[in-house]
């Protein structure tokens, strides 16, 4: 029976979309509406079938599924290896639906420019997704570093002389990334004779005296989140860049990061990580203090979204290398629902801007008096982020505290001073752009796209709430042969 190459069609739908735009002619106006039309068709399409590959995914079982392969130059173990499980179809189904909302939120970009945005952006979906979908290590590596030159293009389509410096800095970043990660890669492929991934999870590599090697393969990923001492290349881009350009970078390319560090690092080397796991869990520390110290001062509010997106992707990180059960559930659910949630107060601030094209904290107020709606959304939205009852943040947030008082008091304290300080942070935040009163307010209607996208986001936010086994049972089946090792070494 002939069986569809659905992981192959989400990888290259929107790929060949993005190919088959080069074509779109006209004058400026046809071409920024054929543009943006293609481009949501295409993001559509992918997010249908990634949703098709969840439904078709069997989440009793814990190896690779629908899997694709096609030898490409097997002596140097480049093979096209492509397959779904658990945990990285739940990154694939993300990552599909904040291109299409990406794609349907977008008015930065105008006219011609908005044709090659757009062949950019699906570039960069079609990128994405291989490498979350890649199960041969050499392919993942081809995958995670060609989204470089996509967005290196997007951050610099403006042309304006910082966005410009900023593309190229974010470019030495990522090739200094590479260029670490490549190394470690080809001694572990040429060492093992293997570079397919579930096959090198069943080998022992303490055998090998390959320390270096992780810490280089976790240096290479951990710029991609970022985390301290690497976070520059991220601020550059939160301080100027448009709000679509950092919906990517803060709620997918820190997550690619996060989850290589889990499907590589960690699922290859548990007994390695293990032995660095107090060394990641003190950068994790530091790294989320420093964003939130941040936050508190920063009044561009973009940037001070960012902020708090850091302090999410580094509160994922230290639940991951606490290394039990609840903590690696943890990690990965909360990498994902934060996601969600950024991604939820940036279009909120995208439909401010619509209407007044300001983003500095000082000049924004009296917002839930012109639209009362989006008031409540984003207080809900921000609610979820810190832990209120009934929705993802508190099933993630309940499981990470849990687990961080297992593990250390210390350390569960500190997560719980860490989200205080988050809720005064956000709470305030909410407070002054919504709450402060304004003299003869303005009403402003909003768009049923927005209503529809509100609407969507609190359903899920609850459903996964009320019942977050949807998403914990795929992903303990995942982890439990990790677990399994972890305890083994008295985790």
């Amino acid at each position: 029976m002939y069986v569809w190459p659905l992981v192959s069609l989400v990888i290259f739908s929107p790929i060949l979309g993005g190919l088959a735009m080069t074509m779109v002619g006209g004058d400026k106006s046809v071409i920024e509406r054929n543009s943006r039309h293609t481009s949501l068709f295409t993001t559509l399409i992918t997010f249908l079938f990634s949703l098709l590959l969840l439904f078709k995914l069997n989440i009793e079982r814990t190896n690779v599924q629908l899997e694709e392969r096609i030898d490409i130059l097997p002596n140097f173990f480049i093979n096209y290896v492509v397959g779904v499980d658990s945990i990285n179809i739940l990154f694939i189904v993300l990552t599909a639906f904040v291109f299409f909302v990406i794609t349907l939120f977008n008015f930065y970009y105008e006219n011609e420019e908005s044709k090659f945005f757009y062949i950019f952006l699906l570039l960069l979906e079609g990128t994405t997704i291989g490498a979350f979908a890649s199960q041969n290590l050499m392919l993942f590596f081809l995958f995670f570093e060609s989204t470089l030159i996509p967005l290196f293009m997007i951050i610099g389509l403006k042309a304006s002389q910082q966005e410009k410096e900023n593309a190229f800095k974010y470019a030495l970043i990522s090739m200094f990334s590479a260029m670490i990660i490549l190394p470690a890669i080809l001694i572990i492929v040429f060492r093992t004779g293997t570079g397919y991934i579930p096959e090198l999870s069943t080998l022992e590599f303490s055998n090998y005296n390959i320390n270096f090697v992780w810490w280089l393969l976790f240096i290479g990923f951990a710029i991609r989140l970022p985390i301290l001492p690497f976070q520059s290349w991220y601020f550059n881009i939160l301080s100027s860049s448009n709000i679509v350009v950092i919906m990517f970078v803060s709620s997918i390319l820190s997550k690619l990061g996060l989850y290589a560090i889990f499907k590589i690092n960690i699922s290859l080397f548990p007994y390695i990580s293990y032995d660095y796991s107090k060394i990641i869990i003190f950068i994790a520390m530091i790294s989320s203090l420093y964003a939130l110290l941040l936050s508190i001062k920063e009044q561009y509010i973009i940037k001070k979204i960012g902020c708090i997106s850091m302090v999410c992707i580094n509160i994922s990180l230290f639940s991951l290398f606490i290394l039990s059960s609840k903590s690696l559930i943890s990690g990965i659910f909360y990498s994902l629902i934060s996601s969600v949630l950024i991604i939820s107060l940036l279009v909120v601030y995208i439909i401010i801007e619509t209407k007044q094209n300001k983003l500095h904290l000082d000049e924004l107020n009296g917002y839930y008096y012109k639209m009362p709606a989006l008031s409540y959304f984003h207080l809900f939205t921000l609610a979820s982020i810190i832990g209120m009852p009934f929705t993802t943040g508190f099933v993630s947030l309940m499981l990470l505290i849990t687990s961080t008082f297992e593990y250390s008091f210390v350390y569960g304290f500190y997560i719980i001073f860490l989200l205080v300080v988050l809720s005064y942070i956000t709470m305030k935040m909410h407070s002054k752009v919504f709450w402060s009163k304004q003299e003869k307010s303005e009403k402003y209607s909003l768009d049923n796209k927005y209503l529809l996208f509100m609407i969507f986001i609190c359903l899920f936010v609850v459903l996964i709430g009320v019942i977050p086994n949807i998403i914990i049972n795929p992903i303990e089946h995942i982890i439990w042969p990790l677990v399994s090792v972890f305890k083994e070494v008295g985790v």
